[in-house]
């Protein structure tokens, strides 16, 4: 445990020293997990983009 506790944490340092902001979709459930900072590059707030539908409607209809 303690490896994975040592791994977090210097994933942690990465995204906040290369300022890195990533999202994880849940295919099947259908779930959006969106850091922090990249929903607010996006001009939203964490809880406002759960679903992959959410995200969706932010794509230009020519580039989705």
């Amino acid at each position: 445990m303690k490896e994975v506790e040592l791994s977090n944490k210097r994933m942690t340092l990465a995204n906040e020293v290369g300022k890195v902001a990533w999202w994880e979709w849940n295919y099947d459930k259908k779930e959006l997990f969106c850091h922090p900072d990249k929903a607010r590059w996006l001009g939203f707030m964490t809880d406002e983009l759960k679903t992959v539908e959410d995200f969706i409607q932010l794509i230009h209809p020519e580039d989705y």
